[in-house]
């Protein structure tokens, strides 16, 4: 290798480095794993996140949830807010583009369908992809008080009504508030 080749060679890598330094975590795609479960009955692994090719609307990255049981189950589905498509508003997948998280923070209609009502059943996140980053989430059910953890976490929640919708928000857990200052805002570019 010649000395200018190897001068290249180092030139370059240091730009891929730089590059690499420049995009911010929330480039990353994150996808989070929901499970639920009561004594008595459980419902499939879901799954929610953000990709970059991911779009607003219902996409290919969005996996339709299938109709309930006839009875004995626990049943949840995200909701895309707006969608009009053939199929019914029910999805067991639901992916946002990246760009919806540089607000440090996304939403996600969750609905829960129960027979088992009076029950208290678990939802536990945990991170598939983006498990490297300071992420937590609060769940907030349309009346009563959020719970919020870092993950991977556990929530309890009471099956009160056959139905129920719970808002399922995705957020940066830094302990380290950004500031408003040229600092912050450095911080926020690399969400740290």
């Amino acid at each position: 290798m010649t000395a200018v080749s190897k001068s290249i060679t180092a030139a370059a890598t240091v730009l891929v480095c730089a590059i690499c330094l420049a995009v911010p975590a929330a480039a990353q795609s994150i996808v989070i794993s929901l499970e639920a479960w009561t004594d008595e009955v459980g419902a499939d692994p879901h799954a929610f996140g953000v990709h970059e090719d991911a779009l607003p609307a219902a996409d290919v990255f969005d996996l339709p949830e299938p109709p309930n049981p006839p009875s004995d189950y626990l049943s949840l589905a995200f909701v895309i807010p707006g969608y009009g498509g053939p199929l019914a508003n029910r999805w067991r997948e639901e992916y946002k583009p990246t760009l919806s998280m540089e607000d440090e923070f996304e939403d996600w209609i969750l609905h829960v369908e129960t027979d088992r009502v009076d029950a208290t059943a678990t939802l536990r996140f945990e991170p598939v992809v983006g498990a490297d980053l300071p992420l937590g989430v609060v769940v907030t059910p349309a009346s009563g008080r959020p719970r919020r953890g870092s993950l991977p976490v556990q929530i309890d929640i009471s099956l009160d009504a056959p139905h129920t919708e719970y808002v399922v928000t995705l957020l940066w857990d830094d302990p380290t508030p950004s500031e408003r200052s040229a600092w912050g805002e450095v911080k926020r570019l690399y969400d740290r």
